[in-house]
């Protein structure tokens, strides 16, 4: 039977050129934290969405703690269970670095039994400025693309905001002119003797993977759905490729 930690809760971040540190909670965002203790205005009054936008062509570093049981260890598999990283993540454990997540819209997970130790143990993302990462995307491959996005957004794989130069949305709408990096979902620490087997999947299992990831953010759907059909429960991206887990 698994075994899990939950790592939400209480972090801490901080912007990556700079020694001060903020207090966090995951999930969240950058945004939600430097509100949270009067760093940043609110980005919905007048016009402090550029100030908002411009905080995000900067890197941001979220840490935090952790113990590991010699309990836990025993396993043959200790596992990094990531639900929502936003978007450009370097992960590292106990200073080193095991993974590079690039796409917020799917769950990653790690075995990262190698690289904990009993007792405390110090987890550390660092998120990369999508701002500019989109910039340099944009010059390398330039393509056709919506004039009210952030240049190069299309090379992302991160949920978008399209307001117009006037800062309204084509149905009427006005929204802030802002993009954020965080842990939007839940983070856990899995502990088990047996993985699930993995099954490659084709184009169109890449498809359907990404079909029930999406259904699995609404249970009652997912289960009125699939529940009796016998088919995949999980659906998860190891590296990056797409697996259903069966």
């Amino acid at each position: 039977m698994a075994e899990q930690m939950n790592l939400g809760g209480a972090w801490r971040m901080h912007e990556a050129d700079s020694e001060t540190w903020h207090s966090a909670h995951v999930p969240g965002s950058v945004y939600a934290d430097l509100m949270a203790d009067g760093t940043m205005p609110d980005p919905f009054w007048r016009e402090n969405e550029l100030d908002a936008f411009e905080r995000m062509k900067k890197d941001y570093v979220y840490q935090r703690t952790f113990t590991v049981t010699e309990a836990q260890l025993a396993h043959a598999h200790v596992e990094l269970v990531c639900e929502g990283l936003d978007t450009l993540a370097h992960v590292s454990l106990n200073g080193r670095e095991i993974a590079f997540a690039d796409n917020m819209h799917i769950t990653w997970v790690w075995d990262v039994k190698e690289q904990l130790h009993t007792g405390e143990n110090t987890l550390e993302i660092r998120f990369d400025s999508p701002i500019l990462y989109c910039a340099k995307k944009a010059e390398e491959a330039p393509g056709w693309e919506s004039s009210d996005a952030t240049p190069g957004f299309r090379h992302l794989r991160k949920a978008h905001c399209l307001p117009s130069p006037f800062g309204h949305h084509s149905c009427g709408f006005w929204i802030a002119m802002t993009c954020s990096a965080a842990v939007v979902s839940g983070m856990i620490i899995t502990s088990r003797e047996v993985r699930p087997q993995k099954l490659q999947t084709s184009c169109l299992g890449d498809l359907l993977a990404i079909f029930l990831t999406i259904l699995r953010r609404h249970n009652a759907v997912y289960e009125s759905v699939f529940g009796g059909l016998g088919c995949a429960h999980e659906v998860v991206a190891v590296g990056v490729a797409h697996d259903i887990l069966v």
